[in-house]
């Protein structure tokens, strides 16, 4: 797969490989810990930290398989919307790296050659990002935005309201283990609850897991033979770590 990743320049197929990828390495973890969880309901902390991200994949898959199925609808559009849509999603982690370097240079800890060593670095690997007056940034300026799982949530609704339960039940995942993410009085009520739904929960977030690495293989079958292969060697993986 991370010759797939290598040798594949359109964005759309390299996010839903990363994705494919995220739900394999986190299934890895999750299934050690689901060992133990029985005798160690503490762990629920570690594997919500892992399931959380997942969720956010799912939403997200589930906003592009939609839009996917009402193409029509986009006409020319379609092409650009999810291009544009991915990219939001990959272009996001320069951002980052951008802000702290700025922030380090204006600190004093690292020097202008290095600074602009790290954006001659950037901008060969993401010209698309570099079209900006070079005066600021060296002329970084991503028009690219991610989606937040918010704006997610919303759009599945507008698209279509019919599935609004399964998507406000995605949603509502996503915010139980974002809880563990991000620390307040949900996270210590939470992990000192005692409950059984907690079991048949983590259960639910496994089988959804596998629906999305279903969605989408059902895409990228469509774009890459080379991806029904992949898809079954990687679906048998899947299924041998989540065996209890």
């Amino acid at each position: 797969m991370k010759d797939i990743i290598q040798s594949e320049t359109n964005p759309i197929i390299t996010y839903l490989v990363m994705c494919i990828k995220r739900i394999y390495v986190s299934t890895l973890g999750i299934n050690r810990l689901l060992r133990e969880y029985k005798v160690q309901q503490e762990l629920e902390y570690s594997i919500g930290l892992l399931i959380r991200p997942v969720l956010l994949d799912i939403l997200s898959i589930e906003y592009f398989v939609h839009l996917h199925r009402q193409e029509e609808k986009f006409e020319k559009d379609f092409e650009e919307k999810i291009d544009t849509f991915c990219k939001g999603f990959l272009f996001d982690g320069t951002n980052k790296w951008v802000e702290q370097f700025e922030l380090d240079f204006e600190r004093g800890l690292i020097s202008p050659k290095v600074l602009e060593q790290y954006f001659n670095s950037f901008s060969e690997k993401f010209p698309l990002l570099f079209h900006g007056p070079k005066i600021k940034n060296h002329g970084f300026k991503n028009p690219y935005k991610v989606e937040s799982a918010k704006k997610l949530y919303k759009k599945l609704k507008s698209i279509d309201n019919t599935q609004a339960k399964v998507w406000s039940k995605i949603y509502y995942l996503y915010n139980y283990y974002s809880k563990f993410e991000h620390l307040s009085y949900w996270t210590m009520m939470i992990l000192d609850a005692k409950s059984n739904k907690k079991d048949i929960q983590l259960e639910e977030v496994t089988v959804r897991m596998l629906k999305h690495m279903v969605n989408i293989y059902v895409y990228l079958k469509d774009c890459n033979p080379i991806f029904y292969d992949e898809a079954k060697i990687v679906a048998n993986k899947l299924n041998d770590h989540l065996k209890p």
